[in-house]
């Protein structure tokens, strides 16, 4: 996930995603984003991320060229 903040863009990882329900992703997310916008993250929840899936369909775009955050190995966009 991707998450604007005063000085730009932080990207939080959700860590071991694929072992958890919808319900537990979303609360995640919220938790994640809120630590962004606090400053509070840590280097932990910065790092460790391997695949990135964004979407910016809610902005009004149709196109667009994910740029990927390494070392991660792809993004879907």
């Amino acid at each position: 996930m991707a998450v604007e903040v005063d000085a730009g863009l932080v990207v939080p990882v959700v860590q071991n995603s694929s072992t958890l329900s919808l319900l537990e992703i979303a609360s995640a997310v919220k938790r994640l984003g809120a630590r962004a916008q606090s400053g509070k993250l840590t280097p932990e929840e910065l790092g460790g991320a391997t695949f990135t899936v964004t979407n910016l369909g809610h902005l009004g775009i149709d196109w667009f060229t994910p740029a990927l955050n390494p070392p991660q190995c792809a993004i879907l966009g």
